[in-house]
This record gives structure tokens, C-alpha cells and sequence, in this order.
């Protein structure tokens, strides 16, 4: 189940981004977001993003345990900069 999460900014313009966090790290996500984990324990959240970098650095930061489901090109984003990191 895909849930909203509360935007803490405010901007003249964001994208709807689906980030899915594995069940290593979900019922961690859970907590921290106020949801209840999926059945297989991990979290699908829905953030509305203004800084694409932030959304970077914040899947970068779970390495292979979160990933952008949704939009394609931002997911593009976070496998270019992982590949900059490992070159």
C-alpha cells in the first residue's frame, strides 16, 4: 500500500515520487513515518519532492534498500550518481 507522506516545505513547484524501502529497513520506516509496514515488512512511501538532489542523497543513503519506484527519470538520477560514487 502506497502512503502519503507529509511535506515539511514550501515550493512553487515538487514531484510525486514512490520510493519503496526493503523490508531490512521497513519497520524502521514505519516508525520514524507514523505507517504500518506491508506485509512483507517493507514500506512504500509517496514524498513530494522539490530538490531532486536531496531525493538522491536520501535513497544514496539506504544503498540497496530503497529505490525509486516512480518517476523513471528520477530513478535514472540515483543510478547515475551511485555509478559516480563507485568510478
Amino acid at each position: 500500500m502506497i502512503r502519503e507522506h507529509a511535506a515539511a516545505y514550501v515550493a512553487d513547484e515538487d514531484v510525486e515520487v514512490t520510493v519503496r524501502y526493503a523490508p531490512v529497513i521497513g519497520p524502521w520506516i514505519a516508525e520514524r513515518s507514523g505507517v504500518e509496514p506491508d506485509g512483507d515488512g517493507g514500506v512504500t512511501l509517496c514524498h513530494r519532492v522539490a530538490d531532486t538532489s536531496w531525493l538522491v542523497q536520501h535513497v544514496l543513503q539506504y544503498g540497496g534498500n530503497a529505490w525509486i519506484e516512480t518517476p523513471a527519470d528520477l530513478r535514472r538520477l540515483v543510478a547515475d550518481a551511485a555509478a559516480a560514487l563507485s568510478a
